[in-house]
């Protein structure tokens, strides 16, 4: 695990060898899929999109930009993208409404893609992340840590939930997402 500050991890567990078959490297990001060499399951991951620090969040745009370019053209294969998205819906992932590129995560959905803890948990609210206002108290809660599927690999996820004592053991300063695929 990271710990809070540094850069993200993502751990996989799997039953099954995997391999990486291509990687998209955006400005220190990487998108890198990775397909099961028995399974014919597929499987992307991405660490942290980028922040919206440059100017109208050029980086995170970009980066955006050519997530959506893969998951337009890839949509019919049992296909997973997961990790900190650092953005969500306006006004359901977040109390206000100040997510940039929330246009962008929009539009993964409107594409067809499946965004799994919504699917099995609806329009409750969690929060996978909090800002630190000076004082240290956890202030504005955020849900940034998303999976999102295709339709055809969503009827073999079982589960998708997250685990918040990571965060609030100040092992990472993000929820873990734990997704139970058979």
């Amino acid at each position: 695990m990271s710990q809070a500050g540094e850069e993200g991890t993502l751990r996989a567990a799997s039953e099954q060898a995997r391999q990486v078959i291509g990687l998209l490297v955006t400005r220190g990001r990487t998108l890198a899929v990775a397909e099961s060499l028995t399974g014919g399951m597929l499987a992307a991951a991405l660490t942290a999109i980028p922040g919206a620090k440059e100017p109208e969040g050029a980086a995170k745009t970009r980066f955006w930009d050519a997530l959506l370019a893969a998951a337009e053209a890839r949509i019919s294969e049992p296909l997973l993208f997961v990790g900190d998205f650092n953005t969500g819906m306006p006004l359901v992932d977040e109390a206000g409404s100040t997510f940039v590129c929330a246009e962008h995560f929009a539009r993964l959905a409107a594409l067809g893609w499946i965004d799994v803890w919504r699917h099995f948990h609806g329009g409750a609210t969690e929060y996978t992340w909090y800002s630190q206002p000076k004082g240290g108290a956890p202030a504005n809660g955020f849900r940034l840590d998303h999976a999102f599927a295709t339709p055809s690999l969503l009827p073999r996820i079982t589960a998708c939930r997250y685990s918040h004592a990571e965060r609030e053991q100040k092992v990472s300063d993000h929820s873990p997402m734990i997704l139970e695929i058979k």
